[in-house]
Parts: structure tokens; C-alpha cells; sequence
């Protein structure tokens, strides 16, 4: 997969902000036209989707549009615009109970 470059630049950031709030992230699409990025909750401290959301794009000077679009099984996206024509569709699935 050859992503642009800027995308390839702001991955490990975003990567690095999803696991320090309890998410993995996740290629999903080609990388060309833009980015597509599924967050998986991972621990049973995962944050809330909109803390993730509002966290990736503080720590890539970006802005989150709002509100997100409800997709199939919970699953809700968020578009991140980076400017000059790129941005960020990201999914984020939802987090489940703890079981007690």
C-alpha cells in the first residue's frame, strides 16, 4: 500500500495517540484519495470515541467535523480535515461493558 506521504508522516503519531487512549488503529483503503483509519477499543480503559477523536486531531493541528455519522453495528465516523485537500475518515467501533 503506498499512502501519500503526508499521511505515512502523521501515522505514528496517530497511532501513539490511539494506544495512550486505550485504542488500536487500523489501515482500512488505499491512502490516496484519503486516509481511512478504523479505532478498535483494545483495553477496558479505552477512552470515549469523542476524547480519541478530539485527541488525534489536537496532536495533528487539526479539526474534527461534528457530529459523527452513525454507521452499521455502532460503528460512528468522524471526518478530520489536514487541509490542502486531505484528511482523515475515521471509524470508531464501539466500547462494550466490563463484565462484572
Amino acid at each position: 500500500m503506498q499512502l501519500k506521504q503526508h499521511y505515512q508522516d502523521i501515522l505514528p503519531i496517530l497511532r501513539l495517540m490511539a494506544r495512550s487512549h486505550g485504542y488500536a488503529l487500523a489501515l482500512h483503503g488505499s491512502g490516496q484519495r484519503d486516509l481511512d483509519l478504523v479505532a478498535v477499543p483494545w483495553t477496558e480503559e479505552a477512552k470515549s470515541a469523542e476524547a480519541l477523536v478530539e485527541a488525534l486531531a489536537f496532536c495533528i493541528h487539526a479539526q474534527a467535523e461534528q457530529p459523527p455519522t452513525e454507521k452499521p453495528h455502532g460503528r460512528r465516523t468522524w471526518v478530520i480535515q489536514l487541509g490542502g485537500g486531505l484528511y482523515l475518515d475515521l471509524s470508531v467501533l464501539p466500547r462494550q461493558p466490563v463484565a462484572e
